[in-house]
């Protein structure tokens, strides 16, 4: 990773503003130190962190056979299918085939990908912007509290925030070399990542676009047509493995989310619409609402704050001639990225914090390119980009504080002191470059000192609330309607013990309900609905698979009716009806609901009819029921 030196073509050469090379170490050295300082925070304690039993389970029934993993199988029998492609999970896949299937190996691929996503952070800022600038973005990067809980979680939204860094890194290479296969490979891994996270990973799609058309060094009509074509190699990797699952023989496992069973209608549909454009009947939390504000919002304020700043005072846009091309086409890309991802997430749906992972890249290098221009540019005495700097420093709490008031986004007295510091000594510095030519010679290192204070001032909240939240092993796994793991213990032990001779170890209402259970023991298991209430299994089937002896024993939800996830679908009214309801007969738990079907009760339900006694009417003197305390509705069985 070189330095950029005069001898490269203006069109790529970093501003004048950069640091000197003499003034800095090898741009190596500040890249390790970034990887380890990322690395700490992301991979310290990872055994202790609590996986989401939802992608765990898929994981475990994706090892059973190369037909689980190629569909991203999310039972071992493989009646249904995760609600994404399953290519993240691949790497959770090869984990746990070499470490074992064991928290640590399902968590470790998401702590890698977002530890390299750090230095490559770094390395595209500095190719651009100079040292200084990608400096600061890795340490914005590398301390964000959202982005080292969701590297510390399984659901591998780091690994798409991972790929989108080498995107962006491929695009700053085409720009630099002017050669477009940098563009073709950054619009293959674009479609990669759409296999990770569909429509998430799209987020910095069109500031990539406006990257490669801004700062690429041929013609317009040349650029348009290279965009083009990446466009083709973006779709065509986007949408190779659906294709392939759409167009593979044999019945396919169902994907948990769809309405009619497609993969396009999982991808497009619950993946796409319902998440952005369908209006949620209580509005969802924003970004400067807990706990989204304490995680992201420090930083966020302080990207627009700084970066605007720096777009209008310390990048040089007013002489806008003089400013390389690739400057300002990186620095509209990021700036794009950010106003895209801001706006995007705090209308969206459904916001779980790790989908922010989307433009945490964006907002970690508009909050470090702000602080090392201005500071730069101050240095040198430049008053105004010293006063910018002061004034950002100062209106960011300011800004963060009229925004939220969600905990920990207020500055703590080291914040607040050493953005004082900061601030006094760019004053200082700036004054003094101007009224003494010789100061100009130690521009440099009071740059360095000066940068070194505003990001203590602007980070020493999100380092804190990050050492916190690793202590506390804070996940954003999510854990929706999953049973506590001491019941989950005694449910497993149960099931395991009275399988018999039945080839299901046990059917399950939802996905929720049997999670844990393939996490833990692999076991067949039947699933008989998906989200929303919809039945992948007719009550006839599921009759036919008692009676056969195929399955017994039958894990429903807490409670059944039309206000609870999707209702009471028949194959459940089918269970409550025909089954025994068992879980506080074996001390299992109340919490639970454990029917048990025999093959007899199967049976007898084919063919004869049940029939239900009315429940006596109170007595209007007594204000008891008759016949107290024997039931009053029995269910009977004819044979016709």
């Amino acid at each position: 990773m070189p330095e950029a030196t005069a001898s490269r073509p203006d069109w790529a050469r970093p501003p004048a503003i950069a640091l000197p090379s003499r003034a800095v170490w090898h741009p190596l050295l500040p890249a390790l130190a970034l990887t380890v300082l990322a690395g700490y925070l992301r991979i310290r304690g990872l055994s202790g962190s609590h996986p989401n039993s939802f992608y765990d389970a898929a994981v475990r029934s994706m090892g059973e056979s190369l037909r689980n993993l190629f569909y991203g199988a999310y039972d071992p029998s493989a009646q249904l299918a995760v609600d994404k492609p399953p290519v993240d999970l691949w790497l959770q896949v090869a984990s746990t085939k070499l470490l074992g299937f064991n928290t640590r190996a399902l968590v470790l691929p998401a702590a890698i990908f977002g530890t390299l996503a750090v230095p490559l952070l770094y390395d595209a800022v500095r190719r651009i912007y100079g040292v200084l600038a990608g400096v600061c973005a890795g340490v914005a990067l590398a301390v964000l509290p959202l982005s080292v809980v969701s590297s510390r979680s399984d659901a591998l939204d780091s690994v798409m925030m991972a790929l989108l860094v080498l995107a962006l890194w491929l695009g700053v290479r085409a720009i630099q070399t002017g050669q477009a296969r940098w563009l073709y490979l950054a619009a293959l891994v674009m479609g990669i990542d759409f296999n990770v996270k569909l429509f998430e990973a799209l987020v910095p799609l069109p500031a990539l676009f406006v990257l490669y058309l801004v700062g690429a060094r041929v013609s317009m009509r040349r650029r348009l047509a290279q965009l083009g074509l990446a466009l083709g190699i973006f779709v065509a990797a986007s949408l190779c493995w659906i294709v392939a699952v759409w167009l593979s023989p044999g019945p396919h496992p169902y994907p948990i989310g769809s309405t009619n069973g497609s993969v396009w209608n999982v991808v497009f549909a619950f993946n796409g619409y319902n998440r952005i454009l369908a209006q949620p009947s209580v509005p969802a939390p924003g970004l400067f609402d807990a706990p989204a504000a304490g995680r992201i919002g420090p930083e966020l304020v302080a990207a627009f704050v700084l970066g605007g700043l720096a777009l209008f005072v310390g990048s040089g846009l007013p002489r806008a001639r003089r400013t390389p091309p690739a400057t300002v086409a990186v620095g509209a890309a990021i700036g794009l990225w950010l106003v895209t991802g801001t706006v995007l997430f705090q209308r969206m749906r459904s916001l779980h914090l790790r989908y922010l992972e989307a433009f945490t890249p964006a907002v970690a290098a508009a909050l470090g390119i702000g602080v090392a221009l201005l500071t730069l540019r101050a240095a040198r005495g430049k008053l105004s980009a010293a006063v910018a700097l002061a004034g950002g420093l100062l209106a960011t709490p300011l800004a963060l504080a009229a925004l939220t008031s969600a905990p920990h986004t207020r500055p703590n007295a080291l914040a607040i002191g050493t953005g004082v510091a900061a601030a006094v000594l760019a004053l200082g510095t700036a004054a003094a470059g101007r009224a003494l030519p010789l100061w100009k010679r130690a521009a440099p290192a009071c740059a360095a000192v000066i940068a070194v204070l505003a990001l203590v001032s602007l980070l020493a909240g999100s380092v804190s609330y990050s050492t916190q939240l690793v202590r506390a092993n804070t996940t954003d796994s999510g854990h929706t309607r999953e049973l506590p793991a001491h019941i989950l213990n005694k449910l497993d032990r149960f099931l395991i013990s009275h399988r018999g001779a039945n080839q299901y170890e046990y059917a399950a209402s939802d996905p929720s309900r049997s999670g844990g259970l393939i996490a833990r023991d692999g076991q067949p298991a039947l699933l008989l609905e998906t989200y929303h209430g919809h039945q992948v299994i007719t009550p006839e089937r599921l009759r036919a698979l008692v009676a056969a002896g195929k399955v017994r024993w039958f894990v429903t939800k807490p409670r059944c009716s039309p206000s609870y996830h999707g209702g009471c679908v028949p194959v459940l009214r089918w269970i409550a009806t025909h089954g025994t309801n068992v879980a506080r007969r074996y001390g299992i738990s109340r919490r639970v609901r454990l029917y048990e079907v025999t093959p007899a009760q199967a049976r007898a339900s084919a063919f004869g009819r049940t029939t239900t006694r009315p429940a006596p009417r109170r007595s209007a003197q007594s204000g008891r029921r008759p016949g107290a305390g024997r039931p009053a509705t029995r269910v009977h069985h004819r044979r016709s």
